[in-house]
């Protein structure tokens, strides 16, 4: 059910207040890097009236109940940070947001391809509106319109093929909580082992599939789970901070999302048989 909008000066309710959801997560808890082999994370095993447990990733063949349809996102993640210098010699950054099934590419005159975008600017004060900015790849971006917290709207121009161009200049946009420089390694560990190359236009990884290897996926096969697939271009609100104390202010993000007819069937055919999904 929807939260109703706040009363006007009514004093907020406890649970409606985002500091009642502060809690202390030690740095050091925070893992800065993948474990050295997929599906070697732990995993926490908890139940109505069982104490928890800790298990491994790679155990969960024989931890997940018979007979499930497993759906999982097939959307491959974009290496969608862009860099750049201003032209008074300062560094700058463009985090694209806009989805590849969303954008009405254009043909400029030189051959180059264009589209209008929505991303995140840093530093944000310097995209002033119709000042060429140039990335690396051959990539430009033209300011139209400016928002809150970096929101930055305009026209982005490249060369060929956009996914190609991003592959030979991007960066793969990591969480804020991953304070490291970017590796050649992200490329590879943050993207699922079933991303599709067809389907890549998300700028942040659907998370929990990181943990998936082909064999895993091989042995819920032979368990008798069923696998399905969606694509839901993962955006950045996906990390985006809340900063309305009330959380019902909170506006969010929304996400462009792809069913096949395939995976639609299936969902029916599982529900009609009592079959559960996950």
């Amino acid at each position: 059910m929807p939260l109703s909008p706040p009363p006007s000066k009514a004093v907020v309710p406890a649970d409606f207040l985002l500091s009642s959801y502060d809690f202390d997560l030690p740095e050091e808890l925070i893992a800065q890097n993948p474990p050295e082999l997929r599906g070697k994370s732990r995993l926490m095993l908890a139940g109505a009236g069982t104490p928890c447990e800790h298990r491994m990733f790679e155990e969960l063949p024989g931890l997940l109940p018979a007979n499930r349809l497993l759906v999982a996102n097939n959307v491959r993640v974009l290496p969608a940070r862009i860099k750049g210098v201003l032209p008074s010699g300062g560094k700058m950054e463009l985090l694209l947001l806009t989805p590849f099934p969303l954008l009405e590419v254009e043909e400029e005159e030189d051959g180059k391809n264009s589209a209008r975008i929505e991303a995140l600017a840093r530093p944000a004060r310097q995209f002033r509106l119709g000042r060429k900015l140039e990335f690396g790849g051959g990539i430009s971006f033209y300011p139209e319109e400016t928002g809150e917290f970096g929101k930055v709207d305009g026209r982005l121009v490249w060369p060929g093929d956009l996914r190609q161009a991003l592959e030979n200049c991007g960066e793969m946009p990591l969480p804020p909580y991953i304070r490291r420089p970017g590796s050649r390694e992200d490329a590879l560990r943050y993207q699922t082992v079933f991303a599709r190359n067809d389907k890549a236009g998300a700028v942040a990884a659907p998370t929990a599939g990181l943990h998936f290897t082909p064999e895993l996926r091989e042995e819920l096969d032979k368990a008798g789970h069923g696998w399905a697939e969606l694509t839901l271009y993962v955006g950045y609100g996906t990390f985006s901070p809340i900063r309305e104390t009330d959380i019902r202010l909170h506006k969010m993000h929304t996400e462009w999302l792809e069913i096949p007819s395939v995976t639609v069937d299936a969902l029916f055919a599982a529900k009609r048989a009592g079959r559960p999904v996950v």
